[in-house]
């Protein structure tokens, strides 16, 4: 009880003296955790108006466990989505990690060997457009010798010819 009664102070509302015998007290316990828990804002006039009325009159017993009934069951659908997202990645990740680790190309390159790969293919193509831009004929266009593509356009070609048979 005494482990109860620290975590309602650590919440900000004064528990009763007495253990159990107190209904008033636990009354107005309660329905302080339910303007804290229900989010109520004791911060402009109407509201601490709305506060001081609701302390003399507080609200029936029922409709404060509704309202809480209402707002868990908020938490509970939004805890499913959420754990749903979860799932969904964690399954995406796993196919991603089996696809890669089958294919021999990938394994004997790191990211850094691909984002490399790929930055030259974008820096390629700005200046293809650029040079396609001012006039000059895609004849033209210099090429670098670091930018041979070829093994590992072949090879994600297969994979995807592959992915595409397994899909089917």
């Amino acid at each position: 009880m005494a482990e109860f009664r620290d975590r309602l102070r650590g919440m900000g509302v004064v528990p009763p003296m007495s253990n159990s015998s107190d209904a008033e007290g636990w009354r107005l316990c309660l329905v302080e955790l339910c303007r804290i828990y229900l989010g109520s804002d004791a911060s402009d006039a109407a509201g601490s108006e709305q506060l001081s009325l609701a302390a003399k009159e507080s609200l029936p017993g029922d409709l404060q466990l509704a309202a809480l009934l209402a707002k868990a069951e908020v938490q509970r659908q939004r805890n499913f989505e959420l754990r749903r997202e979860l799932d969904f990645a964690a399954r995406r990740e796993a196919l991603l990690q089996t696809i890669a680790s089958q294919d021999p190309v990938i394994g004997m390159r790191s990211l850094e060997d691909f984002v490399r790969v790929l930055e030259r293919v974008r820096d390629g193509c700005e200046q293809a457009t650029a040079a396609i831009a001012g006039g000059l004929p895609p004849e033209r266009i210099q090429v670098s010798s670091e930018t041979d593509l070829a093994d590992l356009l072949s090879t994600l070609q297969a994979s995807r010819e592959g992915l595409v048979a397994n899909a089917q």
